[in-house]
Parts: structure tokens; C-alpha cells; sequence
């Protein structure tokens, strides 16, 4: 078909109009029974009269309405008797009628109310996704679609238009700290820097390639739901002007399924465009996988017929055809959404600071003995600042900690929810893995805080054994790390007891800080 003239806003309407055309192609049938002309109020025809010499009876039906309800009763003549052949005239069309708006229901009716892709709350999500969550852990722009009156049909330009939403402050904070601890001298502190301090950055670069790839999945559904949009509104409308020619006549209607071509387009924005199957992870993990763009294309349908009951068929194949293209569709966001959860589940195996991919091993500092250096002001810029600069380490603690709340707001089961004969997973598509992965992702964040909170006391607490050298700031450095050696209490790898930030374990606390 060509340019729809409708919008999914007017779905009800069309769907009556549909319901219109399709009872007036049945009745304009070519089965004895039929035959019928459409006129202004009635389907009319002449048949023969019960007796020869009368003039022949004009029998009519009454329309349905124009939202396609009622109709279907015969109001001429009184009574069927004038009618010779009985099976040239029901004694009632009502329940033929019934039985067409039934069959058009059972199609349509599970995409009806269809989630609006354009809503303020689908978008919203998504840019609390880019801006509250990948950014804040990013150092660099965040790309992903501008999809303000996005069609995602592939012909108009907007469809490629990226926006680049700026990175927060972790590429500075990075820096700062490891500008300061180039200031920490000695075995300890070289062990410290290297495995925690070093190592820092590298995991909290990893998790923001993880939160992109997972967050632009719901960009992904956004685009996949305007196509199908459109795409119910056209076999609507191709399949209410076939009816509206048949039967005979040159019936047919186009549709181009491209519902999967933008939505798997989406997944490939995170790793510098079009093809890009693979993101760079640093550690052991390896690369994380992605749905390969390149090999999707569009596909064009064509759905003939001349009849009221053909025109039924290819309608009932053309919906069969859009939610095969959307199952499609979702299940390779199902299936990334699960290649990332086994990859990132894989990494608790890696007990290595340079194999581990996404969470932060215990560095601890037992004692300064041997310590060659350490500087009060970089400790006091890694740590707590001066109340202009510094507080690097605080400062990620907390953007940490931000972006795990964000991302726990984050549902695509909210955003997506349908009916459960549309798509795949009764009606709520890949969400169920989405939020998997995202608790996953939420409780590496939490862990990873904590682990950065109790480095800073642990870090504090090792330049006042180095100034003081005695008993009581000793036994502060063994209370400290044996905290950090019990660990956080949240475990990402257990799927079983999904955690929350109130589960976690206390940190050492401030009195440490000298």
C-alpha cells in the first residue's frame, strides 16, 4: 500500500470503518444469498416473486452504523413469502454480520491499544537512562537516536539523526586521582595504586559499555512500536480498501515490514554505528555481544485477493506477518540481553584485578612499614578534598551510587506492556531479561560504591599509621581491613535474592579520617 492517510490515534475509528467495508463486500458477495447494491440506507436487490405474474420484490437490509454495529435485519418485504427462492434471501443477516465483526475482532483486537512509543514517559526513560545513568559513569558522549517525531520507516533523514548527550564529571575525577597518586611511593602504595586505584577506571569504563548496550534496548522497542504502529494502521487500511472493491477488480495492498531494520539499528548505536557487532571491554570477559545490523533488511509483502473471504484471509496473514517481524525483532533484544547477563555473570570467576571485568577486588593496605612516601595533600585530594578541589574518590562513590538509583527507576515492562498475543514473552516482550541484567548491573554499582568508601577510609587511615607509627593506628588499619576482607554483603552474581543499597554492609566510618 501506498501513503497512509489515517494515524494509530484514529485506530478505533478505522478499525469501524474497516468493520463498514467489509460487511458491504460480503454482501455485495457473489453467493445467492448476496448480491446485494449498497445504497443509502439499505442493501437492496430484486429477486423473483412467490408468484409468477407479481412484479419481482425488492428485498432490503438494513446497514449496519457507521461504526460498523448493528444492521442485518430484513424490512422488505414484511414477510419472506413473496420471496420464490429462499435461498436467494436470508430470513435475517444480523448474525452473518455479528459473525464478520467477530472474525475482524479477533484479529485487530490485540493491537488496538498498542503502548505509545511517542509518550512523555517512554522518552522520559530513556533519557534518564542516557543522562543519569551511562553518562555519569561515561567519559565520553553517550549517542544514541533522536527519536522527537522518529518514524524509524527509513525514509525520512530523521532516522539517522543521533544526539550526543554529554558526560558527567568521572573522566575528571579519574584524572584527579590518578594525577594524586603518583604521589603514593612504596611497595604498599604501588600495590594499592596499581590493583585499586589503577583498575578504578577501567571497571566503571566497562560498566558504562554495559549500561549503554542495556539501556538502548528500550530505545530499540521505542522504534520497533512506532513501526508496528504504522504498520497496523496500513494493513487496516490496504485491507478496508480491498473490501471496499471486491469482489472482482484488481485487489491488492503492499506493506513494507522494516518494524526489525530500525529497532536492531538501535542496538548498534553504542559502538560507533551501522555493523558494529562487538563492544571494547577491558579485562577478562572478553568482548560483549551484540546484534550484527548489517545482515537485517527490509521486507515487502504483497497480499492479493478478490473475494470477502480472501480479503478476511490476507487481513488475518497481514497481522500474522507484523508480530512475526516484531517477535523477530524483540527476541534478538532478548537474545543481547542474555549474551551480556552470561558474559557479566562470567566475570565473577575472574579473582585477578587484570582479568576482572566489571567489579572491583579488595586492595588492601595492612600497614605502611616501608613506606618510602606519602603526601598528606594528595591523600587529602584522593579522598576528601579541600573544599575546592579533591574528593576524587568520594566524588565516584557518589556518582555511583546516583546512577544505581536511576537505573533501579528504570522498567521496560512499564513502557512496554501489551497484549499478550503481540510479540514474544505473553505480552511483555524481553523486559523480564532487561530487568535481570539491570539488577546485575544495579548491585556491581552498589558493591563497587561501597568497595571506593572503604578504599578512601582505608587509604585515610594508612597516612595517619604513616604519621603517628604506633599501636592505636594499627589496630584502626586491622579493623578497617578486615571490614573490606567480609565484603559489602551484596553479591551480583546470586539471581536468586535480588539485593538493595539498605542490604549493604556499614563502611568502617569517618574516624578514620585524620
Amino acid at each position: 500500500m501506498g501513503n497512509t492517510v489515517g494515524e494509530y490515534r484514529d485506530i478505533k475509528k478505522l478499525v469501524c470503518d474497516l468493520k463498514v467495508a467489509a460487511i458491504d463486500a460480503m454482501m455485495r458477495g457473489y453467493a445467492s444469498e448476496y448480491g446485494f447494491t449498497v445504497g443509502d440506507s439499505y442493501y437492496y436487490k430484486k429477486v423473483d416473486s412467490a408468484n409468477g405474474w407479481e412484479s419481482d420484490v425488492e428485498v432490503r437490509v438494513m446497514l449496519p452504523n457507521s461504526k460498523g454495529e448493528g444492521g442485518g435485519e430484513v424490512v422488505a418485504p414484511s414477510y419472506m413469502g413473496h420471496v420464490r427462492h429462499s435461498s436467494d434471501v436470508l430470513d435475517d443477516y444480523s448474525d452473518r454480520f455479528s459473525e464478520c465483526r467477530s472474525k475482524i475482532d479477533k484479529i485487530v483486537s490485540p493491537w488496538i491499544d498498542l503502548i505509545n512509543p511517542y509518550s512523555a514517559k517512554f522518552q522520559n526513560a530513556i533519557n534518564n537512562y542516557r543522562k543519569g545513568v551511562v553518562a555519569k559513569l561515561s567519559t565520553v558522549p553517550v549517542k544514541g537516536f533522536d527519536s522527537k517525531g522518529l518514524t524509524g520507516d527509513g525514509t525520512d533523514e530523521g532516522a539517522v539523526d543521533i544526539l550526543a548527550t554529554k558526560p558527567g564529571n568521572m573522566r575528571r575525577y579519574h584524572d584527579g586521582m590518578m594525577s594524586n597518586a603518583a604521589s603514593l611511593q612504596g611497595a604498599t602504595m604501588n600495590a594499592f595504586r596499581e590493583s585499586f586505584l589503577g583498575t578504578m577506571p577501567s571497571i566503571i569504563s566497562n560498566l558504562a559499555v554495559l549500561t549503554h548496550i542495556h539501556g538502548e534496548t528500550l530505545t530499540a522497542e521505542q522504534l520497533f512500536f512506532k513501526q508496528v504502529r504504522k504498520k497496523v494502521v496500513e494493513a487496516i487500511e490496504g485491507a478496508t480498501e480491498a473490501f471496499e472493491k471486491a469482489p472482482g477488480g484488481d485487489i491488492s495492498f503492499d506493506m513494507v515490514l522494516n518494524i526489525l531494520l530500525w529497532g536492531c539499528a538501535a542496538l548498534s548505536l553504542p559502538f560507533g554505528g551501522e555493523g558494529a557487532t562487538v563492544a571494547s571491554i577491558v579485562g577478562g570477559v572478553g568482548n560483549l555481544t551484540l546484534t550484527a545490523v548489517k545482515d537485517v533488511r527490509a521486507e515487502k509483502k504483497h497480499y492479493e485477493a478478490d473475494t470477502y473471504d480472501g480479503i478476511m484471509d490476507e487481513l488475518r496473514k497481514a497481522f500474522k506477518d507484523i508480530n512475526s517481524n516484531l517477535k523477530k525483532g524483540e527476541q534478538r533484544i532478548e537474545d543481547n540481553l542474555a549474551a551480556n547477563l552470561k558474559a557479566v555473570l562470567g566475570d565473577r570467576d575472574n579473582k585477578d584485578f587484570k582479568t576482572a571485568s566489571f567489579h572491583l577486588l579488595p586492595a588492601l593496605i595492612r600497614d605502611t612499614a616501608g613506606q618510602t612516601k606519602m603526601d598528606r595533600n594528595a591523600v587529602d585530594q584522593l579522598t576528601i578534598g579541600d573544599g575546592v578541589t579533591g574528593g576524587y574518590m568520594s566524588d565516584i562513590a557518589a556518582d555511583l551510587e546516583s546512577a544505581a538509583k536511576t537505573l533501579c527507576g528504570i522498567s521496560m515492562q512499564d513502557l512496554i506492556q501489551r497484549d499478550e498475543e503481540v510479540g514474544i514473552r505473553h505480552g511483555v516482550g524481553p523486559s523480564s531479561t532487561f530487568a535481570d541484567l539491570r539488577e546485575v548491573i544495579y548491585e556491581l554499582l552498589i558493591d563497587l560504591k561501597w568497595r571506593v568508601d572503604e578504599g578512601n577510609v582505608n587509604l585515610r587511615a594508612a597516612m595517619h599509621d604513616f604519621e603517628e607509627q604506633d599501636a592505636q593506628s594499627q589496630q584502626l588499619m586491622d579493623r578497617i581491613t578486615s571490614n573490606i576482607e567480609q565484603g559489602s554483603g551484596m553479591n551480583p552474581w546470586d539471581r536468586k535474592h535480588p539485593q538493595k543499597l539498605e542490604t549493604l554492609r556499614p563502611n568502617t566510618g569517618q574516624e578514620a579520617i585524620g
